[in-house]
């Protein structure tokens, strides 16, 4: 087991270095000047070279990459651009809607995928079935923005349900912050629950047909106890591994679904940093996205192997 942690951990220690090259390569190409961001357009030549040596520009990449690894792995992103702080002050404050935001959706996930996909698999070729295929199908097929516009349209212009956009913060009214995520964690979570369903179904059929479980029914015991306690836990492991993927497809998906109901998260902040080239803000949260995918898949990983230990001896 120890063997198989060391290999993990080590693989995602060069997944990390890996991105974090791809995004300071990928951001220092972009066109434009940090320092005429700070100063404007018409900034005096001389007072735009004193500030671009302030802020390390003159410096060769490698230095400069050098030096935002360095700080990132400790914590310190840098200082924003426009708004003079600490890059992960802003990642802070911007966490507390993105944050929730992203583990509402994965449970309404969860809630919403697993037992349709149980169903559809006791249920094989009948009507509960092809019901259940249908409804992950139109899942499938409705883009995240456009079904947070359709609820949007349903729950708070027609029904006058829910708000349509906005935040309330935690410390001022838990239970308007809890209202103001539900259409926006919906919107999210119903791809993801169409293509868990789907996979949910398939493993579940494909454990259903194995000889212990046909064993298990011929001695009697409740079909509800068969499914749930013999079939969904072996049919979890496949499910785990994609569980990994669409928490992090979730967070990503976020920054979207935020600016459609003008949540003030992550998303919100990353597209107004690279509107105004904030590239310390900008490189922060893409690293820091990228860095709780990774996490999250190394977790997955160390709990695969521990689920099904034939894993942890390939």
């Amino acid at each position: 087991m120890l063997s198989f942690f060391a290999r993990r951990f080590f693989s995602l220690i060069i997944t990390l270095w890996l991105v974090s090259v791809l995004i300071f390569a990928v951001l220092q190409i972009i066109p434009g000047d940090p320092a005429m961001v700070v100063l404007g357009l018409q900034a005096n030549p001389e007072t735009l070279a004193k500030v671009r040596e302030q802020m390390g520009l003159n410096d060769p990449p490698l230095t400069r990459y050098m030096g935002w690894l360095t700080g990132a792995f400790t914590g310190n992103f840098g200082e924003s651009l426009n708004y003079s702080v600490p890059v992960w002050d802003l990642i802070a404050q911007r966490l507390v809607v993105t944050g929730p935001l992203t583990l509402f959706a994965m449970t309404l996930t969860l809630l919403i995928a697993l037992p349709l996909g149980i169903f559809a698999a006791s249920k094989h070729r009948k009507i509960g079935d092809y019901g259940t295929m249908l409804f992950s199908q139109i899942g499938l097929a409705v883009p995240t923005f456009w079904a947070g516009i359709l609820l949007m349209i349903l729950f708070s212009v027609q029904l006058h349900w829910l708000p349509s956009g906005g935040f309330t913060y935690w410390d001022e009214n838990p239970i308007e912050s809890i209202r103001h995520l539900i259409l926006p964690a919906l919107s999210l979570s119903l791809v993801q629950a169409a293509v868990l369903t789907r996979m949910t179904r398939s493993a579940m059929l494909e454990v259903l047909n194995e000889d212990y479980i046909t064993t298990a029914r011929s001695k009697g015991l409740v079909d509800r106890i068969v499914v749930y306690k013999h079939g969904l836990k072996n049919a979890f492991i496949s499910i785990l591994t994609l569980l990994g993927l669409q928490l992090g497809q979730l967070l990503a998906g976020a920054i979207i679904i935020e600016f459609v109901f003008h949540l003030p998260g992550m998303g919100d902040l990353v597209l107004k940093s690279i509107s105004q080239r904030d590239l310390p803000v900008v490189q922060g949260i893409v690293l820091f996205i990228a860095a709780v995918i990774v996490i999250v898949n190394f977790t997955v990983d160390l709990l695969y192997g521990y689920l099904d230990p034939r894993i942890r001896y390939e």
